[in-house]
């Protein structure tokens, strides 16, 4: 895979995550009480993003690769 493809296809899943995050926010937060429905890895997700410890989205390979790091 070339290094042209690569950044196409990173350039569309930055769209996407973008979108994503955009519904996010509209989404409130799952209460307490129901968390014991999700999965623990939804639950840990969530609360991070509570936390605010999001990344992302990033204007370039290098930002994506230092914020891999």
């Amino acid at each position: 895979m070339t290094n042209a493809v690569i950044i196409k296809r990173l350039a569309v899943l930055e769209r996407e995550v973008q979108t994503i995050k955009s519904q996010m926010r509209r989404v409130a937060i799952v209460p307490a009480k129901d968390a014991k429905k999700l999965s623990p890895g939804l639950r840990i997700a969530l609360r991070e993003i509570k936390e605010g410890k999001e990344i992302g989205p990033f204007n370039s390979v290098e930002e994506f690769m230092a914020g891999v790091k």
